[in-house]
This record gives structure tokens, sequence and C-alpha cells, in this order.
């Protein structure tokens, strides 16, 4: 069995035939799994050459070729197309991950990443976990793909490959700020609660008794001392609270 390996290598010469990428030639029959075939120089000719194994028959799986090589390939592994990041997006496998240390693939199912790339083939449904780097001021609405359906509201996505590379891009919008949100991440967190209570303090207009009742410290401010008044106060105020 050949499993977790990539063949990122050369096969050079014009005038020579009978190559494989793998193995060059075997008798008996060969499983694939999680393996790429990915040359970065390939002059050698298609006659009688392969892509992973020459001779002996072979089965796979989640294997994926990025060049064609002999006049057989079809029959040996699946065609992979790119699946790549646009800007301020990174793309990887999805859910469980096995992480090959030599190759320096990783797999999640069907698909392969290599070289930071992910690969699939035609019409496989893979699985990815998606992450954003947002501009300034942004924050990321979602993610779009230029080709294929991509569905999902959180990681992991499910992408369903076409023919095709693809390209996954986060999209951004502008931050809405949101009352007492300080850090401007989009939630109202126990970090924005001192500007919360500042912002309800004004808006339902404590008298200057009720606002010495809150003032637990004497500093003549309502902060995050004064948390615990203030509740009691408006607990009190609104019956939905009572």
């Amino acid at each position: 069995m050949i499993e977790g390996c990539a063949f990122n290598g050369s096969l050079l010469g014009n005038r020579t035939n009978c190559c494989g990428g793998f193995v060059g030639w075997c008798n008996n029959s060969i499983y694939l799994r999680n393996s790429i075939f990915a040359p970065a120089v390939v002059t050698v000719g298609n006659k009688d050459s392969a892509m992973f194994v020459r001779g002996g028959a072979t089965t796979s799986f989640n294997c994926y070729y990025i060049y064609a090589l002999g006049t057989d390939s079809g029959n040996q592994c699946t065609q992979g197309y790119a699946v790549t990041a646009g800007e301020n997006t990174t793309v990887n496998p999805g859910g469980g991950v096995n992480h090959y240390k030599t190759s320096k693939i990783n797999t999640s199912g069907k698909g392969i990443q290599f070289d930071d790339v992910v690969y699939a083939g035609a019409n496989e449904n893979i699985s990815l976990t998606l992450l954003n780097t947002p501009p300034e001021g942004m924050i990321c609405s979602g993610y779009s793909v230029n080709r294929g359906i991509l569905t999902g509201t959180e990681n992991p996505y499910h992408l369903e490959m076409t023919g095709q590379s693809i390209v996954v891009t986060a999209k951004f919008v502008e931050k809405t700020k949101k009352v007492g949100d300080v850090d401007l991440d989009g939630e109202v967190t126990i970090h924005d609660v001192t500007e919360i209570q500042k912002y309800i303090a004004k808006l339902v207009k404590f008298n200057e008794e009720q606002l010495a009742l809150a003032n637990t410290n004497g500093d003549s401010s309502i902060d995050i001392c004064d948390a615990t008044y203030l509740q009691m106060y408006l607990a009190e105020l609104i019956p939905e609270l009572s």
C-alpha cells in the first residue's frame, strides 16, 4: 500500500517513455490512499508511462493527479481541481484532519491539501475549514465561491466541486457599532458592561437620589462598581424583569 505520498519532482527526457510516477513496474496489485501526483516538470513521453503505477492493477481512495501522464492515465485515480483562497481568506480541510508529516499532505474525507492548496475531483463534496482576516473596521459576513456550491454557516463548510478550479473568498461588511460594543467586535459582551450602564443611566434619566444610591464608590460616575444597584433599580423599573 502507498499512503500519504506526493510526487512533486521532475520526469525529464523528451526521448524517454515507460515512466512511473510512484512505481516503475509492478506485477501485483497496489492499493493507493491519500496521495497526489503533482510533478514540477514532465518532459517524458506518454507511451507506456503512468502517473502512479506501471504494470500491476491498482485500487485507490482519495488520490489525485494534477498532470495526466500516460495513455491509460484516466484509469489511475482522479483528476484534481484546485480550491484556493481569495484575499484575506484561508482554506483548509474541514473536520478531523489526517496529517502526513513527510509529504505535508492534509486530508479530511474527500480532497487533499498539498502545498497549501486543496485538490478534489469534479462533482465531489468536500469539507472545508474557512478562516478570515478582516480589514480594519470590517467584519466577516460569510464566504462566496466563483463556481461550485458552498453551503454552511460555520466550520466546517461543504463545497460541491465542479470540473474547474475554485476560489473561496471571505465577504466583509463595515462594522455596525452597537450600544456598549466598545471593542467593535459586533457582539455585546461582559467587557462592554460599563458602557452599557452609562447608556442606560442616560436613557432612563436617574434622578439625583437614585444616582446617589447607585454610586456605591462615591466617585460621582456610573461605572462597573455600581452594576448591582443599577440592575436592582432596573429590575423594579421594568415589569418583565421583576
